[in-house]
């Protein structure tokens, strides 16, 4: 049995499974801490027919679920989106996939110094401890963008394409819905019902905005950080 320990939402979960884990894939995320979690990969987690050289193929999706399963009893949940942090605090851009969070994050690290990335894809939300936090993880999306902070969440915001750019403010209970989309759900009644008390707990601890985004247009990035981060630069 292969154990590798690696650090999410400033806890160790230790990773069980009978191959090699993909070195390449947790590198940066290894650490030596005392494991708080375990996850243990089972044969239908592992393909041990397509690997190359010998090395088996890690199922991705499955191990995501199961580490997002893992770390909700610690007030961590999983959440489709990229987030973006500048000034100490992040920005969480989520939308089905396609709708342009990459390319938007990208106008933040292009016209913003000091702006980076925290996650790109599948950052993690850790609420219950002070401030929520948005947290790295090493699963990032085809670009691959990760840093590896946890930062200060500030604001989620809800993206949809448009022709003119235009952000509002929304309440909780009117981004709940959308938000519910972009969460990891689990099958589990108990675990989605943990899931649904730490979306709630978020609720009481961050802004919510909606944001009609040209991704192409020149006031673009000038028209969600004049808004969520207060316009200067």
């Amino acid at each position: 049995m292969n154990t590798i320990c690696i650090a999410l939402a400033g806890l160790s979960v230790a990773l069980e499974m009978e191959c090699r884990p993909a070195a390449s894939l947790y590198r940066d995320f290894r650490t030596e801490q005392p494991a708080d979690a375990c996850v243990r990969l089972t044969e239908e987690d592992i393909d041990l027919s397509s690997g190359q050289a010998g090395k088996a193929y890690v199922r991705t999706p499955r191990v995501l679920r199961k580490v997002s399963e893992a770390l909700l009893p610690f007030g961590v949940f999983l959440m489709h989106g990229a987030a973006v942090a500048v000034g100490g605090e992040a920005y969480l851009f989520t939308a089905p996939s396609g709708t342009g969070k990459t390319t938007h994050a990208r106008l933040w690290l292009e016209n913003c110094p000091g702006a980076f990335v925290v996650n790109g894809d599948k950052p993690f939300i850790r609420v219950g401890k002070g401030r929520p936090l948005a947290c790295s993880s090493p699963w990032a999306g085809k670009e691959n963008l990760y840093t590896c902070e946890d930062v200060p969440l500030k604001a989620i915001v809800m993206m949809e394409q448009a022709a003119v750019n235009r952000i509002w403010s929304v309440p909780f209970a009117e981004a709940f819905p959308t938000l519910l989309q972009q969460v990891y759900r689990p099958k589990d009644e108990a675990l989605m019902h943990q899931t649904l008390a730490l979306m709630k707990m978020l609720g009481t601890s961050v802004q919510f905005w909606r944001f009609q985004c040209n991704n192409f247009a020149q006031d673009c990035f000038d028209t969600a950080y004049g808004v969520l981060a207060g316009g200067s630069r």
